[in-house]
């Protein structure tokens, strides 16, 4: 292991911490926006052109968690080093407007815009960097190593690396002060016997699978439809679609919906939530995606499971609480088809019971979901 490897992990951690870190902050100042102005809605037509025009004139623009890790090095050599901030931007224009996203995908796009601005091996630094930077969204640094396991092929001296650049930027995040991603949950939980949380945690694993199996096929299919945008016809249809869709969010009143929907982290737990939540929350970040506006779909994934959870709780008569910790990563791995970072994450909110039943509902979501995976 190189001394030159080591500090550039440390130069890597630094300034994807910061501009991570920047990202976020800017996205918690977006939210709080967005309940107070609904009329910023209308921006959404506006966003999705200024996207379109951006990708329709660059060799290379990922967006993506799953573009970067998928990217081969002939293409990155296109990639313009104004990719970063012209994404960032992208992305707060995105959820300025109101879109459903999450926020993974442009933490990735920007810390692994890095790798090429300082002329790195691609090979050997993508991992590195893309692992790290979803340890970053999840603020939970440890979790770069599972990662990296989990979606690459790698070496000892990548793996100690990747860990090495989460943690630095996981301490640059702290010390600005970025709000955690749970700041509005509460992981103090238990369940009232080993029957009715053994039965929840079975229905839950079963509808976490089987709604990301259908997710992702929704997925691919709207993907196909809408990403590429090669003609004018198609850009047309899409720019109607999402003109639907501002009236739909001004006249059905969706604010909830829109943006990372941080703060129903906490109605959620305490079952304030309907079948109407993860179902509409579900379909808007398919369509936005599809769409092309930039964010992610982790922190919606984490969202959808944990409603799923929480409202099938009382059948069983069991703790809603109980409930939102079998549903939270259980959706995402089923989705992702990273069980073990779902696992690992489970590990560093909950207690050592929760995690192991919360274990059992990942394992049968990320069985029952399909091959497909979005990251």
């Amino acid at each position: 292991m190189s001394v030159k490897n080591i500090s550039w992990s440390l130069i890597l951690g630094l300034v994807s911490g910061a501009l991570i870190g920047f990202y976020f902050i800017g996205l918690n100042y977006i939210g709080q926006q967005l309940g107070l102005h609904p009329g910023l809605s209308f921006l959404l037509p506006f966003a999705f052109l200024l996207i379109i025009f951006v990708r329709r004139n660059s060799d290379f623009f990922p967006t993506s968690f799953k573009e970067i890790r998928e990217a081969q090095v002939s293409e990155t050599k296109t990639w313009s080093r104004w990719v970063a901030p012209i994404n960032l931007f992208l992305s707060w224009i995105s959820h300025l407007a109101g879109a459903s996203l999450g926020r993974e995908s442009a933490a990735a796009v920007v810390s692994t815009s890095l790798v090429r601005v300082f002329k790195l091996d691609w090979s050997f630094w993508r991992p590195i960097v893309l692992s790290a930077s979803l340890a970053m969204a999840t603020g939970y640094p440890l979790i770069a190593l599972i990662i990296i396991i989990e979606l690459f092929f790698s070496n000892i001296e990548q793996k100690f690396l990747t860990v090495l650049t989460a943690w630095v930027g996981c301490l640059v995040m702290k010390t600005l002060a970025v709000p955690p991603l749970f700041q509005y949950a509460n992981f103090n939980v238990d369940n009232k016997s080993f029957f009715t949380a053994a039965l929840l945690t079975l229905a839950v694993g079963i509808c976490c699978g089987y709604l990301a199996r259908f997710y992702k096929s929704a997925s691919e299919w709207l993907n196909s439809k809408f990403q590429q945008q090669r003609n004018r016809l198609q850009i047309m249809f899409s720019f109607l679609l999402t003109l639907v869709l501002v009236v739909a969010v001004v006249k059905l009143d969706l604010t909830k919906y829109q943006s990372l929907s941080s703060p129903m982290f906490a109605n959620i737990q305490s079952g304030q939530v309907t079948y109407e939540f993860f179902i509409v929350k579900a379909v808007l970040t398919l369509i936005f995606i599809s769409l092309g506006f930039i964010g992610g779909e982790f922190v919606p994934s984490l969202l959808i499971g944990s409603a799923i959870g929480v409202l099938i709780a009382p059948v069983f008569s069991e703790n809603v609480g109980f409930g939102f910790a079998m549903g939270l990563f259980a959706f995402f791995a089923g989705l992702s088809k990273m069980k073990w970072t779902g696992l690992w994450l489970v590990w560093a909110y909950f207690d050592f019971t929760t995690a192991m039943w919360s274990y059992f509902a990942i394992s049968l979501s990320d069985s029952l979901s399909g091959d497909r995976k979005i990251f």
